[in-house]
Formats: structure tokens, sequence, C-alpha cells
């Protein structure tokens, strides 16, 4: 099906999927910045091409109002945007009504499919990422991670950073291709559709997300992971979305507490696995790390 050829009238306007926009008269939502290019028109006026992006498409839109927030966009900030679309000679073009920087993609609109294309290092892993949240049935479950993920301090390091900088996935956007895959062989384990099932895909991708803040994707330890172990960070990351998922599914929430923080077989101090998630998790992560 080309762009032109999509029922607008099935299409949702706001926060639509990029690729979807060219057959929508108008949208609407947040998306994450890749490129910005100063042109000039007749007059010699000034406007401005700024290229927004999401897991599937990138897309251009128009604007000669940014001035006042040129200095607060850069490579991957997210922002606000409500467009509309526009005819031009043979074509058409999306001229922003209105455009503003945000820190944090609201929680509502968070989704994993927002992660822009070009900022995954191991391009796959975008896909195979989304893929394997789609296998949990259980949607306060889908919301954690989504929530998690999106959150401005995680979502580029987790796509860009290495898993580890002299051992296993030692290499810039490891760090997903090793979640994924621990997730991938927990998943053997767990009979999908079930609530376990659910709980260990969630606990395999977070189970090294305190690497997002100790390591960067220069290959090296920033400031807090020369004095913290990443293990010591995973709760702190998914504390708002974890609070709210205890509200309502206190169970569910330990279990993930438990699957994060218990002792490694051997180890002297902790609690040991009493989980089968916890267990698997443990067996999981040292198969993807040999």
């Amino acid at each position: 099906m080309s762009k032109s050829q999509f029922d607008i009238s099935s299409l949702p306007s706001k926060q639509p999927s990029l690729s979807t926009v060219y057959g929508l008269t108008r949208f609407s939502g947040f998306y994450f910045v890749t490129g910005l290019n100063a042109r000039i028109r007749s007059g010699n006026r000034r406007y401005w091409e700024v290229i927004i992006q999401d897991a599937f498409d990138s897309v251009a839109i128009y604007t000669d109002t940014i001035e006042p927030i040129l200095h607060q966009l850069h490579p991957f900030c997210a922002i606000q945007i409500e467009c509309v679309k526009r005819k031009h000679q043979d074509g058409y073009y999306f001229l922003a009504d209105m455009i503003s920087t945000v820190k944090e993609v609201p929680l509502e609109y968070r989704l994993v499919s927002l992660i822009p294309y070009s900022s995954v290092i191991i391009s796959a892993d975008l896909s195979r990422l989304i893929d394997i949240i789609d296998t949990i049935t259980f949607p306060p479950l889908q919301r954690f991670i989504h929530c998690v993920i999106m959150q401005s301090n995680i979502m580029l390091p987790l796509v860009r950073n290495p898993a580890s900088l002299k051992y296993h996935h030692n290499q810039v956007g490891c760090l997903l291709s090793h979640s994924i895959a621990v997730a991938d062989l927990i998943s053997k384990e767990f009979s999908q559709g079930t609530m376990e099932y659910d709980i260990a895909i969630t606990a395999a991708l977070f189970h090294d997300l305190g690497k997002t803040q100790t390591l960067s994707d220069n290959i090296s330890r920033t400031a807090i992971g020369s004095l913290t172990d990443h293990d010591a960070l995973t709760l702190e990351l998914c504390a708002e979305p974890l609070a709210q998922l205890s509200q309502n599914h206190p169970h569910v929430a330990n279990q993930l507490r438990h699957a994060w923080t218990c002792a490694s077989p051997n180890a002297r101090y902790g609690f040991t696995a009493q989980t089968r998630v916890a267990k698997q998790l443990q067996i999981a992560d040292n198969l993807n790390a040999c």
C-alpha cells in the first residue's frame, strides 16, 4: 500500500505511527528529532526543516517559529508537535502549527515504537524488542516496560551502550542485544500467555538496566559507574513505574524486585533465588554471557 492510499477515517490523528501520517490531514504527538536544516525561501526569509522519527519512518515537518527553542534542540531530543498537511505543487508537506521541546514523553504516550530507528546501533534489535514485548499478554506489564524504557535517561543508553567493557557483548549496542537474547532464552522455559512468562520476559529485559547509567557508548565507565555496581541501580531506574505497578499488582512487582536483587549462586550476601523466574533468569544470563 502506498503512503497515499491509507484510509484516513481509520487512522488516529493523535500520536500516530509516522508510517501512517501521509494519509492524514493533520496529526499531533510526541516524537524525536533526528535532523534540523535551515532553508531560505523567496524574500531571503529563513525557515526550518525538522526531521522527526520513530521506529518505522522519518517525516520532515516545516516551521519558521522555532528560533526561541533552537538552543534546546539536539539529536534525539523529544518534542511535542501539531502539524497540518499542506499542498505544494504536485505534492504535500507538513507545516507545524505548534512545536515545543519536552524533557519527558508523558506516561500515557510512552511506547517503545517511538524509539527513533537511527538511534539504535544494531538496527534489527529494535524490531526484536518490539516483537518480544508484544508476546506479553498482561497489559500492566506491557505498560511497565514502555514506561521504563522511554524515560529520557534510559532510552538512548539502552540501545547504544555495551553490556560490558572487557567481557561479553563489549561493543556499542550490545546491551540491548544481550537483554533480548536473555529474554529469548528464558521464554523457552515458560508457557506464553501465562503470568509467569510475562514476568520472566520483563525481568530478563531489565536485568542489566543499571548499565544504562554505569557504562557509556564510548566504551568507558561513567562517574557513577566508577562508584556503584549496575545491579544497585535497577530498582531506582524502575522506581516510578514499579510503584504504579505495585498499587494494583504487588505480587507481580515483588517478583520483579526479587528477580533483580537476589544473590547469584555462591554469593556471600543476599537472598537466594526463591522463584522459578529468578532461577531461570540467572541461568539464561550466564548462558548468554559465555
